[in-house]
């Protein structure tokens, strides 16, 4: 079950199942969700769905891990990383609390 403390751990295709279906933002408080990879990348939610085929079949019951990079470890909320980019389509990831000063500069420019 996913719950409001993060990270929350995935380790079967039932517990990836009720990540996908809670959708991108934590609730309560609407926080951006990612999902944190084995190998420590971070999928947005975009590419969480689209890769969604790829990603259940490194979970249990399996019989061989075709692609172990796609063996998905736990979801996060991006708290303050600005510069978080998604490890599949590099998209930018919505954190819950940018820094002042980047906002400043990107104001500026």
């Amino acid at each position: 079950m996913i719950t409001n403390k993060f990270p929350n751990k995935i380790t079967n295709k039932l517990e990836l199942n009720e990540a996908l279906n809670a959708g991108s933002h934590a609730w309560p408080g609407g926080y951006p969700l990612v999902l944190v990879m084995a190998d420590n990348e971070v999928l947005c939610w975009d590419c969480f769905r689209q890769e969604y085929s790829l990603i259940a079949q490194t979970l249990p019951p399996r019989e061989v891990i075709l692609d172990p990079q796609w063996t998905p470890s736990f979801i996060e909320v991006n708290w303050e990383n600005n510069s978080l980019h998604c490890g599949n389509c590099d998209a930018l990831i919505e954190c819950a609390y940018p820094f002042e000063e980047e906002e400043e500069k990107e104001k500026e420019n």
